[in-house]
């Protein structure tokens, strides 16, 4: 079924090439990255990643208008390759906005294919300093992928003029379970299907403003395990009220995973709370970031004795606002499973994006 989605998607993407307008872009990380004790100030480069200096990041996205149906809606598809991963292909999907021709917007869309997940903040980080977003950073909470096969229907919804393009937005997704980099490997057998549904939406009351709640719940494996988990996210970006530009980008998310055990009745809980602030300076040239984050694993009472607490803190700078940032960042891990540390990582991140449109 995974790679039958994948398929689907990849076939629809491919399609692009047929219609009038083709969407070429490229977005390259190339990282620098240190690990150290503050304690004995010891370094040591990120072994997993292929040394200090290393590829981070290299997607070549095609983007482009497939067509329309016999009724006059919008069909678009997209193809997105990273060379650095064995699974190479990130994205592949199509989106049918099936009452466009009514001239509302996309109130109703279908997706299918290799997707975007919406749960939290996931689908909106854009990573302004090289981390990932909370819901993907720690494997004692981690309840999904970034990207998954599957199908969804969502849309936007009650735009209002001089305040909002969409008041409401909504994405239901059905997917894999797995995630994108085991699309194409042997299936594991304790997760073999085990599909996963996502309710997501989000109130944007002013343009730059996102409230919302993500619920996510997948099968129990065949040990009997399920799991549930639940995220509250806000988030504020490039405001404008008015005249009145705020440079402000803001994060915030709550979220809890549950996992549940059907064969003992013994299960866990686990929570993160993640905060993340950037003020933009010179118009947005600069912009500093610092993120805290406190994750607490496995139903833990004593918050003090089991949670993690780290501290990011790093700077965007825009050589030319569009396509050529570097991104300098430290971590410090006040606290890991409980226990004092001195762990921090430096690294710095150059990132360079391309891009271009083909007529046909």
């Amino acid at each position: 079924m995974k790679r039958m989605f994948t398929v689907i998607g990849l076939v629809a993407a491919l399609a692009v090439f047929g219609w009038s307008e083709i969407k070429l872009d490229t977005l390259m990380w190339l990282d620098y990255e240190v690990q150290m004790d503050s304690n004995s100030m010891a370094a040591a480069t990120n072994v997993k990643s292929g040394g200090a200096f290393y590829i981070g990041r290299v997607y070549v996205n095609l983007r482009g208008d497939i067509g329309k149906d016999p009724f006059g809606n919008k069909i678009k598809g997209r193809l997105t390759v990273d060379f650095t991963k064995s699974t190479p292909i990130k994205y592949a999907f199509f989106d049918y906005s099936m009452l466009s021709v009514l001239g509302v917007g996309d109130p109703l869309v279908l997706s299918a294919g290799l997707l975007k997940t919406y749960f939290g903040n996931i689908s909106d980080w854009e990573y302004p300093i090289p981390v990932k977003v909370s819901t993907e950073t720690y494997s004692q909470i981690k309840p999904t992928a970034s990207a998954d096969a599957g199908v969804s229907l969502w849309g936007k919804l009650l735009p209002i003029e001089g305040l909002t393009k969409n008041l409401l937005f909504y994405n239901i997704q059905v997917l894999n379970g797995e995630g994108y980099e085991k699309i194409w490997k042997a299936t594991d057998t304790t997760n073999a299907d085990r599909l996963a549904a996502i309710l997501h939406g989000a109130i944007m009351p002013i343009d730059g403003i996102s409230l919302g709640a993500s619920y996510r719940s997948q099968a129990a494996n065949d040990k009997g395990i399920g799991e549930d988990a639940l995220a509250l996210f806000a988030q504020a970006r490039d405001l404008k009220i008015g005249d009145l530009e705020i440079p402000v980008d803001f994060w915030f998310e709550y979220m809890t995973q549950t996992l549940t055990n059907g064969k003992t009745e013994k299960g866990t809980n686990s929570t993160l709370l993640s905060f993340t602030l950037g003020y933009g300076l010179f118009d947005k040239l600069l912009t500093p970031y610092v993120r805290y984050d406190i994750m607490t694993p496995n139903n833990s009472t004593d918050f003090s004795v089991s949670n993690t607490q780290v501290l990011y803190a790093g700077l965007n700078i825009a050589l030319d606002k569009k396509n050529l940032f570097i991104k300098p960042m430290f971590d410090y891990y006040f606290m890991e499973a409980g226990k004092s540390t001195g762990k921090m990582d430096i690294k710095l991140e150059m990132e360079y994006k391309f891009g271009f449109s083909v007529w046909q």
